[in-house]
């Protein structure tokens, strides 16, 4: 088998572990590197889901203490005072935590796509690998068919012949003995079947 191909198969928008194709063409055959792959692929888009419903969480959250901030901007006392320190220390936690989902936001879809690359490279190499030795198998048995139609080629001629022979010595019989005593050698030697 020739050495491992220098390529780089870049498709942008095709995640490989979510193609139904992907999935049944290697059902059973993945390698030890794709397997790897896609499981670091899938643990990928866990963590970009997880941050996108986090986020989105987190987003309602912040309008809503903002918005209990400005419902109470006319409020006065300890307990509203209490209050909007508590709800300011929310959005302030909210704030770093957006920071640190902003960074993710940013870095996931680049490894994604990185990983998705080398999970779609190494898809390549293996369906060309499968590629040869279906092609091989493929022209073995065209080989075993080519040489079996002429067999059967062969064989058909030599039945034709054997046809022919029987019929002649049936017409050599009828001419020199007639009807009747074939008829009877008939009966004699095939039980009356020709």
């Amino acid at each position: 088998m020739p050495d491992k191909p220098q390529i780089n198969v870049n498709k942008p928008g095709h995640i490989v572990v979510l193609d139904q194709s992907w999935h049944k063409l290697f059902k059973d055959n993945k390698t030890f590197k794709m397997n790897q792959l896609e499981k670091k692929l899938n643990k990928l888009l866990q963590e970009q889901g997880k941050v996108n419903t986090e986020y989105e969480g987190y987003k309602k959250l912040k309008k809503q203490i903002m918005d209990e901030i400005v419902s109470s901007m006319g409020d006065e006392g300890n307990r509203a005072n209490a209050k909007n320190q508590k709800n300011s220390r929310y959005i302030k936690e909210i704030n770093r935590k957006f920071d640190r989902f902003e960074e993710l936001k940013s870095v996931l879809p680049s490894q994604i796509e990185e990983v998705n690359r080398e999970l779609l490279t190494e898809s390549m190499i293996q369906c060309y690998k499968k590629l040869m030795t279906t092609k091989e198998a493929s022209a073995s048995l065209q080989e075993t068919i080519t040489t079996m139609k002429e067999s059967l080629k062969e064989k058909v001629g030599q039945r034709e012949d054997l046809e022919q022979s029987i019929n002649e010595l049936y017409t050599y019989m009828h001419d020199v003995a007639g009807f009747e005593v074939i008829e009877a050698l008939d009966k004699h030697y095939f039980g009356g079947d020709k």
